[in-house]
């Protein structure tokens, strides 16, 4: 999900964007936002299979630095690695930015990092990348209007992503077969079609994604119930047996571990 804008007070703009094509098999969108609020708007964020990083260019976003845990702190640009637990958020102030929806593979390499080390983490994006932090941010507060931003951002991503190294072919087939399947994939068979061995695919999940196969597919299985109710008018029942779920109280406690509440809960809330 994408961090607070999601949710936002329908006052204010939200424009949202591809990437450039040549950035497209990397990069899932753009979203640009310039909100406003009065009284600080407390909410849950819940895990997804994406890496959230977020350029902002007014009031620091509150969140979580752990997922789950503390008190919410200021940040200004900041990167969401996946997580496991919701993300307690704070929306106040005057909010302009940029989000980019990475994959956990493009994410390692635009930021340089093992993702194990952002897992169920907010972590500002000056302390993974330093100074070019702040040029991106110097950057886009320069751009006039959405579409320089964007163009912006295609720009600085695009220049760090080819001065980055590159991806395993092992990992990014593992990971594509688990996103189309919503999870719902035996990791034996995704050892199988990866040619290596059960540890040597768990160390590369573990370096590129943040967490093992077993641990990402729970993730992923979870985004496509959650999806499902948010959408739909189905009973929690249909979706346990449809995502895979051994029954529906399979489904609700994983609901509650990782949006803390229940799927009829989560079905209801605006």
């Amino acid at each position: 999900m994408l961090l607070g804008v999601r949710d936002a007070p329908p006052a204010g703009t939200r424009v949202e964007r591809a990437p450039a094509e040549s950035l497209a098999g990397a990069l899932l969108g753009y979203r640009g936002y310039r909100e406003s609020a009065t009284v600080p708007a407390e909410r849950w964020e819940t895990p997804s299979g994406e890496v959230i990083l977020v350029v902002g260019l007014a009031d620091p976003f509150l969140a979580q630095a752990y997922a789950g845990a503390g008190r919410p702190a200021p940040f200004g640009s900041f990167v969401v690695g996946l997580h496991e637990r919701p993300v307690h958020t704070v929306y106040e102030g005057r909010q302009i930015g940029v989000q980019v929806r990475l994959s956990p593979q493009t994410a390692a390499v635009l930021l340089g990092v093992a993702m194990h080390e952002l897992t169920n983490r907010v972590v500002g994006l000056r302390d993974l990348i330093g100074a070019e932090a702040g040029r991106w941010r110097a950057v886009l507060g320069a751009a006039e209007g959405w579409e320089q931003r964007f163009a912006a951002l295609d720009e600085v991503l695009g220049e760090r992503l080819r001065r980055a190294g590159g991806r395993s072919p092992a990992v990014r087939q593992a990971w594509a077969s688990l996103r189309r399947a919503g999870g719902a994939v035996r990791i034996g068979d995704l050892v199988a079609e990866a040619g290596c061995s059960h540890r040597h695919l768990t160390r590369l999940f573990r370096r590129e994604v943040g967490l093992t196969p077993k641990r990402a597919a729970r993730v992923l299985r979870y985004e496509s119930a959650a999806r499902r109710l948010r959408g739909h008018a189905v009973t929690p029942a249909v979706v346990a047996a449809e995502c895979g779920y051994t029954d529906q109280a399979h489904l609700t406690r994983e609901f509650r571990r990782f949006s803390g509440i229940t799927p009829g809960q989560f079905s209801t809330r605006p």
